[in-house]
């Protein structure tokens, strides 16, 4: 577990190093293979939005819980079965 922790939080720092040289805060981060959510979390915990794509729907449940755990949030939509549209992450 230990192991895990530590490689976790070395990805956690390499995304963080990309994702503050090349997008200004306040700006998206698009992750097309979101995976486990590594570079959505670092992107939001440097005030950054995010987008997550990914054709597996078990990543996306992955990521989903790995934000929500992360930053003690409720659940990032009220219908799981709704995925929000691009223009909803727009406005808001």
């Amino acid at each position: 577990l230990l192991v895990k922790y530590e490689q976790q939080h070395g990805l956690e720092k390499l995304a963080e190093i990309f994702i503050k040289s090349f997008c200004p805060p306040g700006g998206i981060v698009l992750d097309p293979f979101i995976g486990s959510g590594t570079a959505a979390a670092v992107a939001i915990k440097n005030g950054r939005k995010t987008i997550g794509i990914d054709i597996r729907q078990s990543q996306i449940e992955i990521s989903t819980r790995r934000v929500n755990t992360v930053f003690n949030r409720t659940p990032l939509w009220k219908d799981e079965e709704c995925v929000p549209t691009q223009q909803q992450f727009i406005e808001e």
